[in-house]
C-alpha cells in the first residue's frame, strides 16, 4: 500500500474508540485507522453507543457505516496504515 500514497478508496468503519474509527478497504482486504482530527467536523467519541457524533448536529459515524478516505501514511514497521476523511456521508 505504500506505492498508494493519496489514493482514495471507499471504506466502511469496522470499530470506533476515542481517538478515532477503524476502517475496512473491502476491495483490496486493507485495515487501518481515521484518527479523530482527520474527520471532516468535529466528532466526539459517545461510548455507550460506540460512535462518534458530530458536534454540533445529530449525525453520527459508527460500525458498518461507510466513509469515502484518502491513504495519508502507511509505516511497514509499526504495521500502521492511516488514512483521512474525504466527505461525510452519514
Amino acid at each position: 500500500m505504500s506505492k498508494r500514497l493519496g489514493e482514495n478508496f471507499a471504506a466502511v468503519i469496522s470499530g470506533v474508540i476515542a481517538k478515532g474509527v477503524f476502517v475496512e478497504i473491502v476491495e483490496h482486504a486493507i485495515e487501518g485507522f481515521v484518527p479523530i482530527e482527520c474527520l471532516q467536523g468535529r466528532y466526539e467519541y459517545e461510548e455507550r453507543r460506540s460512535c462518534m457524533r458530530r458536534r454540533p448536529g445529530h449525525s453520527t459515524l459508527g460500525i458498518g457505516d461507510r466513509l469515502e478516505v484518502q491513504l495519508m501514511n502507511v509505516s511497514v514497521d509499526e504495521n500502521e496504515i492511516t488514512f483521512t476523511q474525504l466527505e461525510n456521508e452519514s
